[in-house]
């Protein structure tokens, strides 16, 4: 199947800015809010950086545009869909998922567990822990 890109993602247009792929790895976006005095993880970077146009990299539109535990679990699943015969017979080139986006994804840390939890139950029924 090869390497996922965010044109394999297939995503929804109520789904902007939820995910991205940056060298073949899944970014998921939890919200654009910071903690006062935190940067961004664009200006983090650098001012010379720019995010690849085929990353697929938007900002959420808006905090009432947050994605659920239920929107990332099924992101993940069809991104897994699309790769999981390049990921070797156990799973040995498998990247892993990176929580990362314009804000913190610190500050919804109940959606990040929810998600890994729901995860974790379709992919092998094993409870996160």
């Amino acid at each position: 199947m090869g390497i996922l890109t965010f044109a394999r993602l297939g995503l929804q247009p109520s789904q902007s800015g939820f995910a991205y792929v940056l060298g073949g790895n899944l970014y998921l976006s939890l919200t654009n809010n910071l903690p006062m005095c935190e940067t961004s993880l664009l200006k983090s970077r650098g001012p010379g950086f720019s995010m690849p146009a085929d990353s697929g990299f938007y900002p959420l539109p808006d905090s009432s545009a947050e994605p659920s535990a239920q929107d990332l679990a099924e992101i993940i699943k069809g991104a897994y869909d699309e790769v999981s015969n390049s990921l070797g017979s156990m799973g040995e080139k498998d990247a892993g998922i990176v929580f990362a986006g314009m804000g913190e994804p610190l500050t919804k840390l109940d959606v990040l567990l929810e998600t890994v939890e729901l995860v974790a139950k379709q992919r092998n029924g094993l409870r996160y822990l």
